[in-house]
């Protein structure tokens, strides 16, 4: 598997590239739309198709695909028509496309959908858990959140069920910790599903770093895993922290905190991306700009 790649896509003249962390141009904007490098992969739209390039800008899996998603675990999902599969590296269909839906892959499962029921599949195209659940959604932290009927559980890689669950909803884990909804207030459990957060928020977002955004009475703040409140709810929207730096929104406007729950950028943004690699890109007067921890200006849109 290749290492990360550190380039990021921008946007000049309606056409995409990439640059460095240095706001350099590696890779000339020539694309009608491109998305981030995932396993040293990227990929990219020319002609209203979708292929693959490298770091170098080259094309290593054509432009063929309707639709085509990142590489996960060494496999990308693909549409041709209405219909998904599953390609390598190499470009090599290990899945043919006649799925409605093949997620990304995670803990070596991809979650499909056939004759409107959820399973999951594996690398080689096996049907490791038949699609009999109503809804489904892929794994995290090693078990998959599945439901069948009025109850919600969770199941590991083989299908077992390891958790029941009898909340109205819940949610992916993240750190050990999942949201529960129950009589639509948000709470959370461990993976024994102890409650240990009381279903007292009107929304929550899962644990990141450390830390949830959580609201209530429609505000947003920040607490920890022991529901301790550590940046008090003064926002009117808050994203997760990513790289100990977390977008908050402050009437209609993006600023970016830090976790003492200062301001690194005042809200000036429109539309905003968590921070990834040591930049985020965020949209300020319709421009695309990419900001650093900093909160510095690397790269703006002409």
């Amino acid at each position: 598997m290749e290492e990360c790649v550190n380039l990021f896509r921008i946007k000049v003249n309606d056409k995409w590239g990439y640059i460095n962390e240095l706001g350099k141009i590696i890779i000339p904007p020539v694309f009608q739309y491109a998305w981030d490098f995932n396993e040293g992969l990227a990929s990219v739209q020319m002609d209203s198709k979708w292929g693959y390039i490298n770091a170098k800008g080259d094309r290593v899996i054509d432009y063929i695909y309707d639709e085509a998603w990142n590489f996960c675990e060494g496999f990308a999902s693909i549409r041709i028509n209405d219909r998904w599969g599953i390609i390598d590296r190499q470009g090599n269909v290990v899945v043919q496309p006649i799925f409605r839906f093949i997620d990304e892959f995670s803990n070596g499962l991809a979650l499909v959908m056939k004759n409107k029921k959820y399973g999951f599949m594996d690398q080689r195209g096996n049907c490791v858990i038949e699609p009999i659940y109503e809804n489904a959604f892929g794994f995290s932290e090693g078990i998959a959140r599945v439901n069948e009927g009025d109850y919600w559980e969770y199941i590991d890689t083989k299908g077992k069920v390891v958790l029941k669950c009898d909340f109205d909803c819940v949610f992916d884990f993240h750190e050990n910790l999942a949201q529960i909804m129950s009589n639509f207030k948000y709470g959370f459990m461990d993976k024994s599903g102890e409650l240990l957060i009381e279903p007292k928020y009107d929304i929550a977002d899962g644990f990141s770093e450390g830390l949830a955004n959580v609201r209530i009475d429609a505000k947003w703040g920040y607490i920890d895993k022991e529901d301790k409140v550590i940046i008090k709810p003064n926002f009117d929207d808050a994203l997760n922290f990513k790289e100990e730096r977390a977008f908050v929104k402050v009437e209609d406007s993006w600023g970016c905190i830090d976790k003492s729950g200062n301001f690194i950028v005042k809200p000036e943004f429109e539309h905003i991306n968590n921070f990834s690699n040591g930049l985020a890109m965020v949209i300020c007067d319709d421009k695309y700009i990419y900001i650093n921890r900093k909160g510095e200006r690397v790269w703006e849109e002409e």
